[in-house]
């Protein structure tokens, strides 16, 4: 997990394992390749990271995301694919962001300290941001280990996005 100080929030109760040693370092890394005008590209605690760097926040915790496997939409054409999903956290973007691929899979978010059903309010699950400003692309699964379409979107993503 990232830690809350990132977005500016309370660590939950389900919030562990932070590290701020390492949040430190990724933060320098990023700023020396924003000088530099590198692309980024970050997968799961990554993804998060990149996202609260550019003003997003966190769901700190869902629940349906650490089973392996679930559904997602691809924001762009509509289309459904599987990803691969073993995250218990999920990413607000900023209003900066493009939300490229969207979930449906959570029940449940954490509100506080309490988690509240999902139903009540609409939440997006969002599996996947671009950052234009810093060509920054925020996946949260893994496609290292997802299925071949989602691999492939990945890759495509990385080209319309990147340019790579």
């Amino acid at each position: 997990d990232i830690s809350p100080d990132l977005y500016g929030e309370q660590r939950g109760q389900w919030t562990q394992f932070a590290n701020a040693r390492r949040d430190t370092l990724e933060q320098a890394i990023f700023r020396v390749g924003l000088e530099r005008g590198a692309s980024f590209i970050g997968i799961c605690r990554g993804a998060q990271l990149l996202n609260a760097l550019m003003g997003g926040s966190m769901w700190q915790h869902v629940d349906s995301h650490a089973t392996g496997m679930h559904p997602m939409t691809d924001a762009i054409t509509g289309e459904g694919l599987w990803t691969s999903s073993i995250h218990h956290q999920m990413m607000i973007p900023s209003d900066i962001g493009e939300v490229l691929t969207i979930a449906d899979s959570s029940t449940y978010v954490e509100d506080e300290k309490d988690l509240i059903l999902k139903e009540e309010e609409f939440y997006d699950d969002v599996e996947c941001i671009y950052y234009p400003s810093t060509k920054s692309l925020c996946w949260q699964g893994h496609p290292e280990i997802g299925n071949k379409e989602e691999k492939e979107l990945f890759f495509n993503f990385i080209h319309q996005t990147l340019g790579v």
